[in-house]
């Protein structure tokens, strides 16, 4: 079998899916011959029928639309392709024309364009029956899968916290307690810092607590700034390797991911592999993600952040228990299984043509 992975074209500070593909690969490559094609254009006016024009064409191939650029169905041979979809955050940003032209070419023609097509979550499913006006065809939901290098990590809560390397923002932006080896004050770690991430929110709930909050993603003017105003020692983490992610999530005393919308949420499943106790939200596909491993909070609630990072700090019992239960829920996420789903999905399409 010979499978070809389209992703998107590289931007730096977009690698979740990249991520993703990476350890997607390194799985099924072990039962099949994998090519991994990135788009050469961004998917602008004129570079999207661009990419059109040099996608790969390889005889007897899957592919496989991974990489968020579905429109690639277009001029994929439809009995041989599977698009997946990670979520329509891009349908609530936009309205009229653009939002209807990028409906009808990066989500209903790309589904009629499909041999198989696929979701992440149920709530991703859900949000592109929503968005589509209903399906008319079968939808596989297969989650992502848990990169095995996070479990291989000795969290800080079983060794002593490693200090990163990071541009400082906020009242400790000098040498003081928390910034050197050796410390035991808390390091909170948030991934990500678009809006929907709600670091803000993170921002405020942290006022007055003595901690140290390490964020990745780029440098937000408007963060930085409520960071000053509320005397909180705020350190970005841009353009990190993958090595330097996983120390991160080592040193972590625990990990806030309490974002408004989530097509899935990598972050919760990669803080309970490491062993970190992770606060997320009570909306979209966080709750189907998380489990029983996470303490929940409603987005945007200050309040209930402040109080439920004040528990994770404060009650050892409750600490424990997260971890605990973070490390069984991530099982669910093994990467052998995910990559068995879609294989089954890649010979079905096969099976298919051959019959």
């Amino acid at each position: 079998m010979q499978v070809c992975y389209i992703l998107r074209h590289p931007e730096s500070h977009f690698y979740s899916i990249e991520r993703l593909c990476r350890v997607l690969v390194g799985e099924i490559r072990k039962q099949a011959e994998v090519f991994v094609y990135a788009m050469p254009f961004t998917s602008s006016v004129l570079g999207a029928p661009a990419n059109l024009l040099r996608l790969p064409k390889k005889r007897n191939t899957v592919y496989h639309i991974i990489g968020d650029v579905h429109y690639a169905s277009l001029a994929l041979p439809k009995e041989r392709t599977v698009v997946t979809f990670h979520d329509t955050v891009s349908l609530h940003r936009l309205v009229g024309l653009k939002r209807h032209l990028v409906l009808e070419y990066s989500y209903r023609k790309p589904i009629e364009r499909a041999g198989a097509v696929t979701t992440i979550s149920q709530f991703a499913k859900s949000e592109l029956d929503r968005a589509c006006g209903g399906l008319d065809r079968p939808v596989h939901v297969v989650h992502n899968p848990a990169d095995p290098v996070f479990l291989q990590v000795e969290s800080k809560h079983e060794k002593g916290p490693r200090i990163t390397s990071g541009t400082v923002h906020g009242k400790a932006n000098r040498k003081g307690p928390g910034t050197g080896p050796g410390t035991t004050r808390p390091s909170i770690l948030q991934v990500g810092s678009l809006p929907h991430k709600n670091a803000d929110t993170v921002i405020k709930a942290l006022a007055g607590r003595d901690c140290d909050l390490h964020i990745v993603g780029y440098p937000e003017k408007y963060l930085v700034q409520l960071a000053a105003k509320f005397e909180v020692c705020l350190q970005w983490h841009t353009r990190i390797t993958d090595r330097e992610l996983v120390d991160l999530y080592g040193a972590a005393t625990l990990v806030t991911f309490a974002s408004a919308y989530e097509g899935f949420g990598l972050p919760v499943i990669e803080a309970q592999a490491v062993g970190c106790p992770v606060i997320t939200s009570t909306c979209c596909s966080l709750p189907e993600v998380a489990g029983d491993g996470a303490l929940f909070v409603e987005p945007g609630n200050v309040h209930e952040l402040r109080s439920a990072v004040q528990r994770v700090l404060q009650e050892p019992a409750l600490r424990d228990s997260l971890i605990e239960r973070g490390r069984r829920n991530v099982a669910r996420f093994n990467v052998r299984k995910i990559a068995s789903e879609y294989l089954a999905i890649y010979e079905s399409l096969l099976n298919e043509l051959s019959n």
